[in-house]
């Protein structure tokens, strides 16, 4: 069984492969929003795992821990970064 990062790796891929037109356009937005962000890619990525909490979307939140770590986010932020959203969150799926 694939791992949740693995498993969103693998479905950019195939978006890549098949609608190539769609990806670069996807890939575009999101990299223009960070470019043009005061906001430094460790706390990109710490903000993007409490979003990707309150979306209960476990291929969002492993690649974006992934990315956490990869841009310096130490263990304690990730920590904390996955658990401030708790109270405002939907209950589990």
């Amino acid at each position: 069984m694939q791992e949740p990062a693995e498993k969103a790796v693998e479905l950019f891929r195939l978006m890549n492969k098949n609608r190539r037109d769609i990806f670069k356009s996807y890939r575009g937005f999101t990299e223009s929003i960070k470019k043009g962000s005061s906001i430094e890619g460790k706390y990109q990525s710490l903000i993007l795992i409490a979003c990707s909490i309150l979306s209960q979307c476990d291929m969002c939140i492993s690649l974006h821990v992934q990315n956490a770590a990869t841009q310096g986010a130490s263990r304690d932020e990730i920590i904390d970064a996955a658990f401030w959203p708790w109270p405002w969150a939907a209950p589990p799926r």
